[in-house]
């Protein structure tokens, strides 16, 4: 019972990343609740490990998890080397959180398998948080709900046009998140085996996702959450259809009951300040239309930095400079290159890269083309188009859990699609 707790409490800190203390790093919910979980782990390894060893998905974190520790050790004698010590402290806490958040992923994966009542129980949990945080989102735009991080954010993202909930101060990470509560409640949506209960909540987050991605006004969440729509539009168009006919129906009564409300008002504001202006902006001052440049925020300076400093060190390519130890820190200019692929070449080699990729695909199990896999699929392609713009399933955003979303979202897909547990050998 009290594990169970545990697990509830950490799927709860998913989506809950507001601060429950400062010691000159903030600490979140989950950050106590990976000790218990470390504790559990060590305690029962074995056991762990066996699972591990029969479960792709598992043995793919372990193995890229595994390959970041190694790599760090580069990033703790480059530290070492220019004496800043501190970042070494960082970099391993950023490790902890890498490790933690796969520990708890495996321990979920094990219980769903062995428990098939606790998996579709934690299904509706997972939708009602879900909820929960939407309407939350939604009252912030409305102005019923304050904004809920310091003033320090506040100041930080942009102030007022950045209501985000609890799920991390900036606006790509709800957005990010909207695209994970959209694709499991899709996928329950379309699920024959659905009880009712969560069939109505999941439309209801399906809808209130997509309205929660436009208000907070995320380009990235926008280009994602559109790649997996077109990716399962391809794959399956029947999952797509079983929610675009209530799904319309419950998006149209939201608009027209506040067509000309604060709602409604916000996502045109947030559509015309994201989008339309840039691209307007794009065309006035760039004679080629650059609209990358512009919608990117930056982020094709940046990109063209990375491939310089990749193409000034090709020694890196094979293992990396080291975990958390970017192309930043060692030519101290102080950016990302916001591209995970770059990202992960030049701290842990392509070898991490191929790891990493590996990592996502583990979790289809190796059954790439099965009606069942295509939802699944759909996100790893939505997966794919975002790490193209940031690193948000990276552990640079330890304090927003977005990693462990992904592998909580990326479970409920896997496991969802089979009707027997993994361990009674029916499966493979």
């Amino acid at each position: 019972m009290v594990f169970r707790i545990a697990l509830f409490l950490y799927i709860f800190s998913l989506f809950y990343n507001i601060p429950i203390a400062n010691f000159g790093q903030e600490v979140k919910l989950y950050d106590p609740l990976f000790l218990f979980f470390f504790f559990h782990y060590f305690n029962n390894r074995q056991g762990i490990l066996d699972f591990s060893r029969a479960d792709a998905a598992s043995r793919g974190m372990i193995n890229f998890a595994v390959w970041c520790s190694i790599t760090f050790v580069l990033t703790c004698i480059w530290f070492v080397a220019i004496s800043k010590i501190f970042q070494i402290f960082q970099a391993g806490l950023y490790l902890l959180h890498l490790w933690g958040f796969i520990i708890c992923t495996i321990f979920l994966r094990k219980e769903f398998l062995l428990d098939r009542a606790y998996f579709e129980k934690t299904i509706f949990t997972f939708l009602v948080i879900g909820l929960i945080e939407c309407v939350i989102i939604i009252g912030q735009n409305v102005g019923a709900v304050p904004y809920l991080w310091s003033q320090v954010y506040f100041e930080a993202y942009g102030g007022g046009s950045t209501f985000t909930g609890t799920f991390g101060p900036n606006r790509v990470v709800p957005g990010t998140a909207m695209f994970l509560t959209f694709a499991v409640a899709l996928s329950v949506i379309s699920a024959k085996q659905s009880i009712k209960k969560s069939w109505i909540a999941a439309v209801v987050l399906a809808v209130l996702s997509l309205v929660v991605a436009l208000l907070v006004g995320s380009r990235t969440g926008y280009i994602t959450i559109a790649s997996f729509l077109v990716a399962l539009t391809l794959l399956s168009p029947m999952s797509v259809l079983k929610f675009a006919i209530p799904g319309a129906l419950i998006l149209f009564l939201v608009v027209a009951s506040g067509a000309t409300g604060p709602v409604a008002e916000r996502i045109s504001f947030m559509i015309n300040y994201r989008v339309i202006d840039d691209l307007q902006e794009s065309e006035r001052y760039t004679s080629s239309g650059d609209y990358y440049q512009v919608l990117g925020s930056g982020r094709k300076g940046k990109l063209y930095k990375a491939n310089e400093f990749i193409g000034e060190n090709p020694w890196i390519l094979p293992i990396g400079s080291g975990f958390n130890n970017s192309y930043t820190g060692a030519t101290k200019e102080g950016n990302s290159a916001h591209n995970l692929y770059l990202s992960l070449i030049i701290e842990n080699g392509i070898v991490g890269l191929v790891l990493y990729l590996g990592m996502l695909l583990g979790f289809m199990r190796g059954r790439f083309w099965d009606r069942k896999t295509f939802t699944l699929l759909a996100v790893i392609c939505g997966v794919l188009v975002n790490m193209f713009f940031g690193e948000n399933f990276y552990i640079y955003r330890p304090s927003f859990g977005l990693i462990g979303m992904l592998f909580l979202a990326l479970s409920i897909l896997d496991i969802k699609r089979d009707e027997v547990a993994f361990l009674d050998g029916k499966k493979q």
